[in-house]
């Protein structure tokens, strides 16, 4: 038993070492993406574009649970800017609904790294809603 405990120790440690480095190259991955989207709010502001826009990232379904991420432009705390967010539903009432959003250079890195191939979806609904 002790045996085994120590080799789940060891497997643990010898796990956690690459973690670091796939954490870092995700972090290296997303920064000039994010530079680029402050640019991007930049010149969206600068139009004075205040109409709220969302295209789908990525959608999911297992049973009732849904799971939808999205690109948008929207206001957050009073400021207009490009956006990520996850829906999450559980079933078909609409109370049991939750919505978690952030300006995109806050998002978690894996939902910039997908939602940035939508860039040009988002830009098109924008255009058509001017």
């Amino acid at each position: 038993m002790i045996s085994t405990q120590r080799h789940t120790v060891a497997r643990t440690g010898n796990a956690f070492v690459p973690l670091g480095a796939v954490a870092k190259h995700i972090a290296n991955g997303t920064k000039p993406i994010a530079g680029s989207i402050t640019t991007l709010d930049a010149e969206l502001s600068r139009m004075q574009i205040a109409s709220e826009r969302w295209v789908t990232c990525k959608r999911s379904t297992y049973g009732q649970f849904s799971m939808t991420w999205d690109l948008g432009y929207a206001c957050l705390d009073g400021r207009w800017g490009i956006t990520l967010r996850v829906v999450r539903s559980d079933g078909a009432d609409a109370t049991d609904r939750s919505v978690e959003s952030w300006p995109f250079e806050q998002s978690p890195p894996y939902l910039r790294r997908r939602a940035v191939t939508q860039l040009p979806n988002l830009l098109d609904a924008l255009a058509r809603s001017a």
